[in-house]
């Protein structure tokens, strides 16, 4: 790359980033707003809330395009403040179709952003490979120059997966727990009759078999999860939850005994009309 070229390659990186501050001031402006709130206001917050020092005239020439930078620190307070996600400033998805990711990178904003969160490759052109088809026009195959971007979102996807899985435990854990306390229990003399089951104790005992099932399955995707994370050097969450889970089963377990003690070992017989 020659001198020129260098120079205006500077040049489209410059305007780039000033036009990246200008769709985050475009979306200051629109959520304070929203917000009901003034610039003075915004700038008080900054400065006596979270001692980022801000003027009133700075926010305001931000705003108006007249100071066409914006730091990390500050997008993160000013997002904070007015309850938005960080991200929308940069891609805000339903307000502009299209946003500038890179240099001359006109892509897709939803697109842009799940490739920042780490949800999607970078929406970058895949490219024609062999003989194009006659009655298509389309190639035989296409190379995608973004192949194997999934390994370096491997943290935040195995981060994301373990709380969902953790989420769908906690769910099953406490329906679980439900029906075990109904079997030790018992159910009220005024609710049994409206049970729709013919032997309500061997529906409770079916539904607990399954939800126990369930619980171990996501137990086992929980353990595969932690093993990935700590192959990658990853320290998986914290280990209060492998204590409360531990916790949580031994009581589970004792419960579970003794809702099984009271459960009959024959189904229960349907009343005879004789008794009638």
């Amino acid at each position: 790359m020659d001198e020129a070229e260098q120079k205006a390659r500077l040049a489209q990186t410059e305007a780039w980033k000033a036009r990246i501050a200008s769709t985050a001031a475009r979306e200051v402006r629109r959520y304070r707003l929203a917000r009901g709130m003034s610039v003075q206001r915004l700038a008080d917050i900054c400065t006596e809330e979270y001692g980022l020092p801000m003027k009133r005239s700075v926010l305001a020439n931000f705003e108006g395009g007249r100071r066409p930078a914006l730091s990390v620190a500050e997008l993160l307070i000013l997002a904070r403040i007015l309850q938005a996600p960080p991200l929308l400033f940069i891609f805000p998805v339903g307000q502009e179709e299209t946003v500038e990711v890179l240099p001359g990178e006109a892509v897709d904003t939803w697109d842009a952003l799940q490739w920042f969160t780490g949800e999607g490759r970078f929406p970058s052109e895949r490219i024609p490979r062999g003989e194009t088809e006659p009655n298509t026009g389309l190639p035989e195959w296409y190379d995608d120059p973004e192949e194997g971007w999934q390994e370096g979102a491997a943290p935040i996807v195995l981060t994301r997966e373990h709380a969902r899985l953790v989420a769908e435990w906690a769910q099953e854990q406490t329906s679980l727990r439900r029906i075990v306390l109904s079997m030790s229990s018992g159910e009220s003399e005024a609710v049994r009759p409206f049970r729709v089951e013919a032997d309500p104790d061997a529906a409770d005992l079916m539904r607990f078999k399954l939800h126990e099932q369930r619980l171990r399955r996501i137990e086992e995707d929980l353990d595969l999860v932690r093993a990935q994370m700590r192959s990658l050097g990853m320290t998986p969450p914290d280990d209060e939850f492998i204590t409360r889970w531990t916790a949580d089963n031994l009581l589970l377990a004792l419960t579970t005994q003794t809702a099984l003690a009271n459960i009959p070992s024959e189904p229960l017989q349907p009343e005879s009309d004789e008794d009638e």
